[in-house]
C-alpha cells in the first residue's frame, strides 16, 4: 500500500512541476503584437480625444439587437452613474452611461455595451458643430 501513495505522491509533484513551469514561461514570454496579413499592426498608445466629434452606431440596449441607431457628429463628455456597484458589476459598466452632446446642446445617454463602433468625425463637421448655438 505505500508504493501507491509513494507512487501517487510522484505523479502530483511531476503535475505541479509541469504546471509550474508552464506558468513560469508564460510569465516571461513576449508579447507578440496582432499581425494582419503578414503585417504587424502597430499599437497605438492614444485614447479617444473628447474634443473631438464622433459619429456612434448604437443599438437599442443590447449589442445583438435589431435597433440600430446612429447618432452624427456628437462630442463624447464622460460618464454618469455609479462606478463602485458591485452587485451590478464593473466588467460591462451597467450601473454608468455614456454622455454624448449633439451640436444644439442636447445631450443623450448611452449604455457603453451597446456601442458598435465610433468614427471620428470630418475636420469640417468639426469646426461647424462648434459654431452651432448653444441651449
Amino acid at each position: 500500500m505505500e508504493t501507491i501513495g509513494y507512487i501517487a505522491t510522484g505523479v502530483v509533484i511531476f503535475f505541479a512541476c509541469i504546471a509550474g513551469v508552464a506558468a513560469l514561461s508564460s510569465f516571461f514570454q513576449k508579447r507578440m503584437p496582432p499581425k494582419l496579413a503578414g503585417t504587424t499592426i502597430p499599437e497605438l498608445g492614444e485614447g479617444l480625444d473628447i474634443k473631438k466629434r464622433y459619429h456612434i452606431v448604437h443599438s437599442g440596449g443590447d449589442f445583438g439587437s435589431q435597433f440600430v441607431e446612429r447618432l452624427q457628429g456628437v462630442r463624447i463628455i464622460g460618464y454618469v452613474g455609479k462606478d463602485d456597484e458591485e452587485a451590478l458589476g464593473k466588467m460591462y459598466m451597467r450601473s454608468r452611461w455614456l454622455v454624448v452632446e449633439f451640436s444644439d446642446g442636447r445631450k443623450a445617454y448611452l449604455m457603453p455595451r451597446a456601442i458598435i463602433s465610433l468614427q471620428q468625425a470630418l475636420a469640417a463637421e468639426q469646426s461647424s458643430a462648434s459654431d452651432a448655438p448653444r441651449r
